[in-house]
């Protein structure tokens, strides 16, 4: 299962097109929380929750927040709190009430229609009240993620709308995309018939409504993140053919979108990832380096075309990574973020943040970045890695291995069990930074337990890493010489990476393309 998490992290966020045209014109006012308990005494955490969900909503692009105290005033005044919206010029409103119950502290959220004042959604969050430290923050956070969640999906339908007068081909869109919102949880558990089946039903209503529609450019666009989902599955499965024949799918559709409307930012979204995609796939060196150039010029178009389009920031991130442009991927990981940091994929935002700081030798921010992913996702693998990372390679921090294996045995529990081939190469990293803590005689007995253990070529350039460490240049190159020939075209860029900047310094990494393969 943790397998499929990396790659569902790495591969896809179930992208939809931004709402970001619609959302310029988008204001919410926070109403002051109301003090529910008996003897008066949370009006100081009321205010508190208040004051920081502002904050929480205004981290992003997406949303113009009116603070409590402009609220405040129009109340001075004497509006009625069902005007208050009108008033203030706010679309929506957002109010609450904090109770506390022995040691459990309830906060109620309600979204209100700025218009009318009707309450569209309710919200519960509950947290212990002996977890003071961290409660007001637990609390914003999902509340911030509940909201920003049911305003993305009210503007994204507003958006999808304006763009037919077909109300039936709107309605099939519409269908689709929420037919797809168990896709990623059923993919985590591995349900691959089960997506596989709603994705088939998703590609035909958008199908049928690119028939009501034939003008109409977001249906063509959705086909083919459908047929990218459908992708992924084959990619799971281990069906490399039908995987390709799923990405040459999609890459028709986004080229058809594109003759449609040469000026839609999600063609181009589209046709970058999926060339992307395509580029990682088994062919030759020109061939992929043609796609990665073709995919980089489509996601700096979208980015261009709409500059708070999240996923294709996201993805523009990940390409210029892949190919070793690790400043660029900072900054569009950057801009991505500041869009919208309580997006379904901040996740894996955060661990882009984490992981071109790392490469750009910013130890400290990679570390807080690191540090922040496991706290706000405990359960999600990369942020296991990207502290092991940190302990293996970063010069700017001391490492401590022994604290490492407690952290990845705790992390374990449950169904979180790794799979061997993954967990040889946790521990090699551990062996990383053994080394580097100068316990060389624990490196080397991690070192031989996995040659003896585990075939895992692709794991060639973190042994590597080991040794160069160690101190045994000629044995790192050696073996990054061979997962240079593993790994092909895609190798130069590991080798070329910040666990080797060290290596690079002593010996020149040119030295890893020598044909002496001869074991030192």
């Amino acid at each position: 299962m943790v397998t499929v998490v990396i790659a569902i992290i790495g591969f896809i966020s179930l992208p939809t097109a931004s709402p970001a045209r619609a959302a310029h014109d988008v204001t919410i006012a926070v109403l002051p929380f109301n003090d529910r308990s008996t003897d008066a005494s949370l009006g100081t955490l009321a205010g508190t929750l208040s004051d920081e969900l502002v904050r929480g909503l205004s981290q992003g692009s997406l949303l113009s927040v009116i603070s409590t105290n402009g609220v405040l005033q129009m109340r001075e005044q004497g509006t009625p709190e069902d005007s208050l919206g009108r008033m203030l010029g706010a679309d929506y409103l957002v109010g609450g009430s904090v109770t506390r119950y022995g040691d459990q502290m309830r906060m109620d959220v309600e979204l209100l229609d700025g218009r009318t004042g009707q309450v569209l959604r309710t919200g519960v969050f509950e947290r212990p009240w002996s977890e003071s430290r961290n409660l007001v923050e637990d609390v914003v956070r999902a509340a911030a993620l509940f909201l920003r969640g049911e305003l993305g999906t009210r503007l994204e339908l507003a958006r999808v709308q304006a763009g037919t007068a077909n109300e039936d081909a709107w309605r099939l869109v519409v269908e689709a995309k929420a037919a797809q919102r168990p896709i990623v949880t059923l993919l985590k558990a591995r349900e691959f018939p089960v997506a596989l089946s709603i994705l088939q039903r998703a590609d035909s209503m958008l199908e049928a409504a690119a028939r009501l529609d034939t003008e109409w450019v977001e249906p063509v666009v959705e086909r083919g993140w459908v047929s990218e989902r459908q992708a992924l599955i084959a990619r799971f499965t281990g069906d490399l053919e039908l995987q390709r024949n799923r990405l040459d799918e999609a890459l028709r559709h986004a080229r058809r979108a594109a003759e449609m409307k040469s000026d839609y930012a999600g063609a181009y979204a589209l046709r970058g990832s999926i060339l992307h995609l395509l580029s990682l796939l088994p062919q030759p060196a020109a061939e992929a380096t043609a796609a990665l150039t073709a995919a980089e010029d489509d996601l700096r178009r979208a980015a261009e075309l709409d500059p708070l389009d999240q996923p294709a920031l996201r993805r523009l991130a990940d390409l210029l990574y892949s190919i070793g442009k690790y400043g660029e991927a900072k900054a569009a990981a950057e801009s991505a973020f500041r869009i919208d940091p309580y997006s379904p994929d901040a996740a894996g935002l955060t661990y882009q943040l984490f992981s071109t700081s790392f490469e750009t030798g910013l130890d400290s921010e990679a570390d807080g970045w690191c540090f922040q992913g496991r706290k706000q996702f405990p359960d999600e693998l990369i942020f296991v890695y990207c502290l092991l990372a940190l302990h293996a390679w970063a010069d700017g921090l001391e490492p401590e291995p022994d604290q490492l294996r407690i952290e990845l045995g705790n992390f374990q529990q449950g169904e979180r069990r790794l799979q061997p081939d993954l967990m040889s190469r946790f521990e090699t990293m551990i062996a990383a930074a053994y080394a580097r803590a100068g316990q060389p005689d624990s490196a080397y007995a991690i070192l031989d337990r996995i040659a003896a253990t585990s075939a895992d070529r692709g794991a060639l350039w973190m042994r590597a890493s080991v040794y160069a460490a160690l101190g045994e240049d000629s044995t790192a190159l050696y073996l990054l010489n061979e997962y240079r020939v593993y790994g092909g075209w895609r190798a130069v860029r590991v080798v070329e990476s910040r666990p080797f900047w060290n290596l690079n310094e002593r010996t020149g990494i040119r030295r890893v393309n020598s044909r002496d393969k001869s074991r030192p």
